[in-house]
């Protein structure tokens, strides 16, 4: 039986709307017959144990500003993160998983235009309120050939981000481009390790691009439904 580990980025780890998109997404890619084990792990839990013997590891958004967390919980998340992409395991991040997997390899996140995250009061949690957003329907180009945008030279994406990746980690490329954020798209050019800014698992029937991404990549992790028996 194939698995598959989504590591959930949110704050609450009873926040689960976006992972279990993501899960039932990634069932619709798998051909039934085989089996498919999905176990949904919360950023605070996770440690390189939980991708042992995964087959891909999704690493999902998240709602609350980075400055918001508490750097040392998200240790666990980003060295899971890395432990898999060295095992070999194929790693597709989608928004802030996809800033999360940026910040694992060394790269930097902020708030789109490069503005100054606000200062915190005490007492009161971070919040996104008023401040730049990328949110609604963008066209996204590909600036390079990869498995993951194979069919995909642009497309319709889904976006709801106010803070990207800034400065690419050290292996890493731009593979697509687009609206706000110019790293709307990035891979490790030797690992198999993705990450996107846009949602590619919203509105399959309005936009079909999203679909078709996920499927490069659930077909590059092996677990596609035209994968050989």
């Amino acid at each position: 039986m194939a698995r598959v580990v989504i590591i959930n980025a949110n704050q609450d780890a009873a926040t689960l709307e976006g992972c279990r998109l993501i899960a039932k997404r990634v069932r619709a890619l798998v051909r039934p017959a085989d089996g498919l084990e999905v176990d949904i792990v919360h950023f605070k839990r996770t440690t390189p144990a939980d991708v042992v013997g995964a087959d891909a590891l999704v690493v999902g958004p998240q709602g609350t500003p980075w400055w918001g967390y508490d750097a040392a919980t998200l240790e666990g998340a980003r060295a899971a993160i890395v432990a898999a992409a060295e095992g070999e395991v194929p790693v597709l991040g989608i928004c802030g998983g996809h800033q999360l997997v940026a910040m694992a390899f060394g790269g930097q996140v902020g708030l789109l235009g490069g503005a100054p995250p606000p200062r915190l009061r005490a007492g009161l949690k971070p919040t996104y309120a008023g401040l730049e957003a990328e949110k609604g329907v963008f066209e996204i180009a590909a600036a390079c050939d990869d498995v993951l945008v194979r069919g995909v030279p642009s497309g319709r994406f889904e976006q709801s981000h106010r803070e990207e990746v800034r400065r690419l980690p050290r292996g890493f490329k731009v593979l697509m481009t687009g609206g706000a954020s110019r790293v709307q798209a990035m891979r490790h050019q030797r690992l198999p390790v993705w990450g996107v800014q846009f949602h590619p698992e919203r509105q399959w029937h309005k936009l079909p691009a999203g679909k078709r991404l996920m499927e490069n990549f659930v077909r590059a992790a092996g677990l596609g439904a035209d994968r050989p028996r």
